[in-house]
């Protein structure tokens, strides 16, 4: 499943088709790289879970058909590949632009732009159940399993894809700083300080990692009325496949990261707010949290959807 989605990638953006995705509709920030296995459940700012599009990497600016297009190809990919009909792929993809449409309705009528998000009391049934298996799980025993204490403090526990790094927590302080600097939570407050206490190679990501750094340190962040130890992964970014087709947007950015940063943002401004982005070793990386209130569309599952 993963193989056809990549090559859907591929094909969706090679140059043979640049002429081809061009149209006149209108210019929006898009996702870039829209399909089903980028839907999810994520943390929200208030630490209740929220379904949506958790995955921004490709966004920039580009006509909203875009999205829709490839939506709608990963909906006939993930059917087929299922074992649905032709007809039945065909009739799931209409569903899925029906469902864009129907939002921009929805958000016409309320008079915002934005839609409320799903969440484990409102949304289809199948969703809701997984935002709340996901809302059970214990964060602080997530924790325990990913770090240790020992007479040098609280680590990481070494594992196939977890793999602390001794020496670099001064170059990444440096890297947290920064990103501590533009941080706010809900309310509008900032951290006071932001503490490096380990860091660690993270692998193990798919594909779509293939060739770029992932690091995760464990940050102990403390607010103006509370301390929190968290998990940050620290995800190097490169260039939008998308944006070269695209054109120059309304925005211009100074670094890879910072659009990713800012789609997500904007798309959902309910999210945790731990997103942000940073440099590494003149990389640039997206901030994130990481924890276990997280989960992703399960294909082998999709007729339960």
């Amino acid at each position: 499943m993963t193989d056809a989605l990549v090559d859907s990638k591929g094909v969706c953006t090679s140059a043979e088709q640049a002429d081809r995705l061009r149209d006149d509709m209108w210019t929006v920030l898009c996702m870039g790289d829209v399909h089903l296995e980028n839907y999810g459940v994520m943390e929200a700012a208030d630490g209740s879970s929220i379904w949506g599009l958790n995955d921004f990497d490709e966004a920039a600016f580009a006509p909203f058909s875009w999205d829709v297009k490839r939506g709608a190809t990963s909906v006939v990919v993930a059917a087929r590949e299922g074992g649905f009909s032709a007809e039945e792929a065909a009739r799931l993809a209409r569903r899925f632009a029906d469902g864009y449409a129907g939002a921009l309705r929805e958000s016409k009528r309320r008079r915002r732009a934005r839609c409320p998000m799903f969440t484990s009391s409102r949304g289809p049934r199948s969703i809701r159940k997984v935002i709340g298996k996901v809302a059970r799980t214990d964060a602080g025993a997530w924790l325990t399993d990913q770090a240790s204490v020992d007479s040098a403090g609280m680590r990481f526990v070494c594992t196939d894809e977890v793999r602390p790094v001794d020496g670099r927590s001064a170059d990444f302080q440096r890297a947290i700083d920064d990103y501590g600097a533009r941080l706010t939570d809900a309310e509008g407050n900032s951290p006071s300080k932001t503490e490096v206490l380990d860091v660690a190679t993270k692998s193990g990501s798919g594909l779509g990692a293939t060739g770029l750094w992932r690091y995760w340190t464990l940050v102990n962040v403390r607010w103006p009325t509370r301390t929190a130890k968290v998990v940050l992964e620290l995800k190097q970014e490169r260039p939008s496949v998308v944006a070269p087709y695209a054109g120059a947007g309304p925005l211009t950015f100074r670094s890879e990261d910072a659009p990713v940063a800012f789609a997500e943002n904007a798309q959902l401004p309910a999210a945790n707010p731990y997103y942000g982005h940073t440099t590494v070793d003149g990389q640039s990386h997206l901030v994130r949290r990481r924890g276990p209130h997280k989960a992703a569309v399960k294909l082998r599952k999709l007729k339960k959807y």
